[in-house]
């Protein structure tokens, strides 16, 4: 559109739409090159991180995971944007391994266990199976109270997530 100027947030914006529906990553990449900023970082790694490909999303899990020279303000951008709603399938396998990853999570830093526990929880998750382990894990959890309190939270979203759904 001619007399349309894009701001940097409205080009990542734009870059995020069309690699979440797409897979394509060539102007992720030019708009990683072009924006150098860590806001820019930020917004790139939030955008790989949704990603719509098994491939992508095993990716952002291991670093997410195991990173530990990136910043936390870094990886929470990636933490906030791994799960999407329209991806449902893909993200599935997350599930279980969520809650078999966060005594690990605790054993780097307590701000990074609650920024995992918090955006890494299988918020479109809709599976009993899941939900009954969950609560397995709350009654025998030995979790600090405050992951155990983000946990009953979102289980209580799960809960209605899943009887909205019905």
């Amino acid at each position: 559109i001619p007399a349309l100027t894009l701001d940097q947030d409205m080009r990542w914006d734009l870059v995020d739409h069309i690699a979440s529906a797409t897979g394509q990553v060539a102007l992720l990449d030019a708009e990683t090159a072009r924006d150098a900023t860590d806001r820019g970082a930020r917004r790139a790694l939030a955008i790989r991180a949704g990603l719509p490909d098994a491939v992508s999303k095993r990716a952002m899990w291991d670093r997410i995971q195991s990173d530990r020279q990136t910043s936390l303000e870094l990886l929470k951008a990636g933490i906030g944007a791994f799960h999407r709603t329209d991806q449902e399938g893909v993200l599935a396998p997350y599930a279980q391994s969520y809650l078999d990853a966060l005594p690990r999570m605790v054993e780097r830093s307590m701000e990074f266990a609650m920024a995992f526990t918090e955006g890494m929880f299988p918020r479109y998750h809709d599976d009993a199976a899941f939900l009954t382990r969950l609560n397995e894990e709350l009654t025998r959890s030995a979790l600090p109270p405050a992951l155990v309190r983000i946990l009953k939270e979102r289980r209580d979203d799960l809960t209605r997530f899943m009887k909205i759904r019905l």
